[in-house]
Parts: structure tokens; sequence; C-alpha cells
């Protein structure tokens, strides 16, 4: 089960970063920015931290798996947060464009995380 999930989200990974090529390099769209790429990287990295760490707990210790994944979720918004204040120091000029395909990409990624946990939460046995 856990390859299947690496292999999906590998999959969505490389979808959203040719969407994210077409987009940027081939139409010129309004909010454009060449950083998109890193984003979907850096997404990318961070929902298989998640999805790693969570498995152990979600397999061991059934309870203590909300309590994780609200921490890592609080975690994750601090990060996100820090990484657009870094950002803005750095391209001020490119804020906007960076900015709304950061938070699209942060969107498509969080449904695709809450789609699979719904899909493993239902596949439990009910108590």
């Amino acid at each position: 089960m856990k390859d299947r999930y690496l292999i999906k989200l590998s999959v969505f990974a490389l979808f959203l970063g040719l969407l994210v090529y077409f987009l940027n390099f081939k139409f010129h769209f309004k909010f454009q920015s060449f950083h998109a790429w890193y984003i979907v990287i850096y997404m990318y990295a961070l929902v298989l931290l998640m999805h790693l760490a969570l498995q152990k707990t979600f397999t061991q210790r059934p309870q203590a798996f909300v309590y994780r994944f609200m921490g890592f979720s609080g975690l994750r918004l601090v990060l996100h947060f820090m990484l657009l204040i870094v950002y803005w120091f750095i391209f001020r000029n490119l804020l906007i464009g960076f900015t709304v395909q950061f938070l699209v990409i942060y969107c498509l990624f969080t449904i695709f995380e809450i789609y699979f946990l719904y899909i493993a939460l239902r596949q439990l046995p009910r108590e």
C-alpha cells in the first residue's frame, strides 16, 4: 500500500511539474513565476516526509495519528509562511506570481493528501 501511494504521489508531482512548465514557459500567463519548479519539489518532499512519518504512527498507534497529523500540519504551515517571507525579502518584484502559484500548488497537494487519507481511513475496521 505504501509503495502505491509513493508512486501516485510521484506521478501527481510529475504531472504538476509539467503543468507548471507549460503555464510558465509555453503560455506565459499573467502570474508567472519561474521559481514554481521549486514549489513542486518542496511540496513533494514535504508531503513525502509527512507521509513516511505518519505511516508508522498510523499502523502502530492509530489513536495518536490525529494529534500527530495536526502537529505536522501546523509545522508545515509555519514552514510555508517562513518560505514566503524569505522569498519576499529576496525577490520582492516576483512575489505576486510566486504566491499565486504557491497557493494553487499547495491546494492541489492538500486535496491529494486528504483524498488518500480519506481512502486509508475508510479501510480501517469499525469498532
